[in-house]
């Protein structure tokens, strides 16, 4: 029987690479190797197995299969995964307030273009790094998040206010209130038959299926039940005690 081919050897990687250093491999070995641009003899053959060698290592399943049947080679290691930090650049930020300026590591005097830079950088190690999936989705989210709304003047200026104590008018941007009744427009000691006329007139201007409409089917279930208002309501004093 014929030996497997080395397709580590071929793309000239570690058995180790990346995706994306195998990726950026293949990219310069194809460019080293297509028959408009070499006409050694044996590029294209060298061509078809680069191919071939491409189509395996691209693909996780298909590398998976490949790394398992190469009988006393370097087996594939996968990196330990690891969390993100705590606090500060590049930590996971709660759905409600964020801190933008935290999580991309820049000033709130930043302007637009050092925005875009600090999140191409943080793009960057986010990608690198051997997040767990899940936690890999949400940093990519956040991510995006944070640079839309820190790259685009309007956005910016509602968030500013937000963080500094002026939430945004009822029913709109839900994770920059503090709590539901902020996003309702009420006081917590609001009766419930004030909570459900509030609701019936924010639904009436609201796109079927937003983020909006879904934080204010939340915010009836919760406090239209009086335990789970009792328990919310505790809540929310508490993080008053705590910001206070």
């Amino acid at each position: 029987m014929a030996e497997q081919p080395d397709h580590y050897a071929t793309l000239a990687v570690d058995p180790a690479a990346s995706p994306a250093e195998i990726k950026a491999a293949y990219r310069r070995r194809s460019r080293e190797l297509h028959p408009d641009y070499n006409r050694r003899p044996g590029a294209t053959r060298e061509m078809a197995a680069l191919n071939a060698a491409y189509a395996v290592l691209s693909e996780p399943a298909a590398r998976e299969r490949y790394d398992l049947a190469r009988p006393g080679r370097y087996k594939r290691v996968t990196a330990t995964p690891v969390q993100p930090p705590p606090v500060g650049r590049g930590s996971l930020q709660p759905d409600r307030r964020p801190d933008w300026y935290a999580f991309l590591g820049v000033q709130p005097w930043a302007n637009s273009a050092e925005v875009l830079e600090a999140s191409r950088r943080l793009g960057t190690e986010i990608r690198e790094a051997p997040y767990e999936p899940d936690v890999l989705s949400r940093l990519r989210t956040q991510l995006r998040t944070a640079t839309e709304w820190l790259a685009t003047p309007a956005l910016r200026d509602i968030y500013d206010g937000a963080m500094e104590g002026v939430p945004p008018p009822p029913g709109s941007h839900p994770h920059l209130h503090e709590h539901w009744y902020s996003f309702l427009g009420l006081r917590p000691s609001a009766s419930l038959d004030r909570i459900a006329e509030r609701v019936t007139e924010l639904s009436a201007g609201m796109r079927k299926g937003s983020a909006e409409q879904l934080e204010l089917n939340e915010a009836w279930r919760t406090l239209r039940d009086p335990a789970r208002r009792a328990e919310y309501d505790a809540g929310v004093a508490a993080g008053a005690r705590h910001t206070g």
